[in-house]
């Protein structure tokens, strides 16, 4: 079976998403971290489609919890540790270590609290690839996921406004921010798509769901 293909968006290319999707948005580098994570879970559950992974949907949610909490448990101790460090600054002093010992330190906390955000991350984007695996492994369904539930939820953690689709109760056209946005990220990943079939694969995704 046919993989879905999907390509990683730059940040020049999100700065043409948000312009074409007409609305304010001051953080393209997260609206392209956003959308290539989508990318990563969905390309992950195609590699795993074929795997011999036993696990239920309730042990993937289990373990993608899990590894959430350890990860916030981690950063929270950083976080804490680098929090004493600019407190009990002068007292470190006093104790023989110079300022520039403790801004180093501060500069290697902070990475650290970044590399377990990140290496986290990852790990619970491949949790969820599982989880995206057993609800679906046919091309189509993975296109859906994508088109229906990401892109919009994507639009919404970025523009900062719910998403929605219009239809003129004159002339039947269908519009919105919201639909302009899906437009646009198909451009780049060549998908093609119209904005009737967005208005019907969207509420069907949405009645699916109940």
């Amino acid at each position: 079976m046919e993989n879905l293909v999907l390509k990683h968006i730059d940040v020049k290319e999100a700065q043409e998403i948000i312009t074409k999707t007409g609305l304010q948005c001051d953080a393209p580098q997260k609206l392209a971290g956003d959308l290539n994570t989508w990318v990563e879970i969905i390309d992950t559950a195609q590699k795993n489609r074929n795997s011999e992974e036993k696990l239920s949907k309730p042990d993937i949610k289990k373990l993608s919890k899990r590894y959430q909490k350890e990860m916030e448990e981690q950063v929270d101790g950083l976080l804490t540790a680098l929090s004493l460090k600019e407190l009990y600054q002068e007292d470190l002093i006093k104790k023989g270590y110079s300022e520039d010992a403790i801004k180093e330190c501060m500069i290697i906390t902070g990475t650290l609290t970044q590399i377990i955000k990140d290496k986290t991350g990852r790990i619970i984007n491949e949790t969820e690839a599982l989880l995206l695996d057993k609800t679906g492994t046919r091309r189509t369904e993975y296109k859906t996921m994508y088109l229906y539930e990401a892109l919009p939820n994507v639009y919404e953690h970025n523009f900062n406004r719910k998403f929605g689709i219009s239809r003129s109760e004159y002339t039947g056209e269908i519009f919105g921010p919201g639909v302009q946005f899906i437009m646009a990220v198909c451009d780049f990943q060549r998908i093609e798509i119209t904005k009737y079939s967005i208005e019907k694969g969207y509420r069907r995704r949405r009645k699916a769901r109940g």
